[in-house]
């Protein structure tokens, strides 16, 4: 976990393909919940496309696919629910 709080962070799932990708994306619509699609990003080291969600407990969930290495760490997401 991040920050104060104790407990699980997020939860990641990650696509092997931009098929399964566009296909995580679109079971993430049909569930209702919103979403923050971020897109192309880097972070931990890697460049990836990303989208999150938050379930009902809170907890943010992480959908990505990584396109690559980075030099450099990147950024988190603003994931208040």
């Amino acid at each position: 976990t991040h920050g104060e709080r104790k407990g699980i962070d997020h939860v990641g799932i990650q696509a092997e393909d931009a098929g399964e990708l566009k296909d995580i994306y679109g079971r993430l619509k049909q569930a209702g919940r919103p979403t923050l699609e971020q897109g192309e990003t880097t972070c931990c080291y890697a460049r990836s496309e990303k989208t999150w969600v938050h379930d009902p407990q809170g907890v943010a969930w992480e959908t990505f696919l990584t396109t690559g290495e980075s030099d450099v760490y990147g950024e988190d997401a603003a994931l208040d629910p």
